[in-house]
C-alpha cells in the first residue's frame, strides 16, 4: 500500500526511471524503493557538482554586473558545493575570484600575491568595490582630458562660423575667373598706362576704354561682390562697408 502510494505521487517521467524490481525479479517494498530513488539523485547530484565546479572555475568579471554581486554568485555556487559534501575553502576561493577578475585590475591582483595576508570574503569585497571605484573614477579622468587635449588641439570653437568661413573660401575660389581680374602678379590695379600716345585699360590693357568703363572689370567687381564706384581713386572698385 505505502509503494502504491510513493508511486502516485512521483511524476511519470521520474517514475519510469527508477525500477520496481530486484535483480532477481522480484517487487520491491517501499524502503528498497526509496533507496533506488536516492542512488538515482545521487548520481544527478554528482552531475550537477561537476557542473558547478566547471562555472566557478571558468567565471570571469565582465564588468557589466557590480564587482559585489560577482563575488556573491561565486560564493553561492561554493556553498551549493559543500552542501553536496565538497566544501571548498576560503582561501582558495579567494584565489578563484582574483583569477576571475579583467586586466583592468591586475595591479590590484599583483598587490594581493606580494601580500602575504590572506583575505576573508568580507575584505576582498571591501576592497574589490573600492578598486572598482577607483578604476572609474581614472576613466572618468582620461575621458575629461581627452575631450580637453582635442579642443586645445586646433578644433574651432565656433563649428558654424568656421564653416561659413571655409564655404566662403570655396565660394570665391569657384566663381573666380580667370579671364578677369587684375593682370599683374601682386594682384593690384595698375595706374594708366599709354601705348601711342593713347591711354590704356589698367584692367586689360585695351586702348578703346580706361579701366572705370571697362565691361570686363565690371563683371569681374560683380562676381567678387564688389558694388561699382566709378569715383573710385583706385581702380573704381568701392569694398562692401561692415
Amino acid at each position: 500500500m505505502a509503494l502504491m502510494v510513493m508511486m502516485q505521487t512521483i511524476s511519470a517521467g521520474i517514475k519510469g526511471a527508477i525500477p520496481t524490481k530486484n535483480a532477481q525479479g522480484i517487487d520491491l517494498n517501499a524502503k528498497e524503493y526509496l533507496a533506488k530513488i536516492e542512488e538515482n539523485f545521487k548520481s544527478s547530484s554528482k552531475t550537477y557538482a561537476s557542473t558547478l565546479i566547471m562555472k566557478l572555475v571558468g567565471s570571469q568579471y565582465n564588468g557589466q554586473s557590480g564587482i559585489r554581486e560577482h563575488i556573491l554568485n561565486m560564493c553561492d555556487m561554493a556553498n551549493r558545493l559543500k552542501e553536496m559534501q565538497m566544501e571548498i575553502s576560503e582561501g582558495f576561493l579567494v584565489h578563484f575570484i582574483m583569477t576571475s577578475l579583467p586586466q583592468q585590475y591586475a595591479a590590484f591582483k599583483i598587490n594581493y600575491n606580494t601580500n602575504k595576508t590572506v583575505w576573508s570574503i568580507s575584505e576582498l569585497i571591501s576592497y574589490c568595490v573600492e578598486e572598482e571605484e577607483r578604476l572609474k573614477t581614472e576613466k572618468m579622468k582620461d575621458v575629461v582630458n581627452m575631450v580637453g587635449n582635442l579642443s586645445i588641439s586646433g578644433t574651432p570653437k565656433n563649428q558654424h562660423e568656421s564653416g561659413s568661413s571655409k564655404q566662403g573660401q570655396r565660394k570665391y575660389k569657384k566663381t573666380g575667373n580667370k579671364n578677369f581680374g587684375p593682370k599683374n602678379n601682386n594682384n593690384k590695379f595698375k595706374r594708366h598706362q599709354t601705348k601711342g600716345g593713347k591711354m590704356l585699360c589698367s584692367f586689360c590693357d585695351s586702348p578703346k576704354h580706361l579701366q572705370k568703363a571697362c565691361p570686363g572689370f565690371k563683371e569681374w567687381l560683380k562676381e567678387q561682390g564688389i558694388p561699382y564706384d566709378p569715383n573710385y581713386k583706385k581702380g573704381g572698385a568701392k569694398p562692401k562697408s561692415g
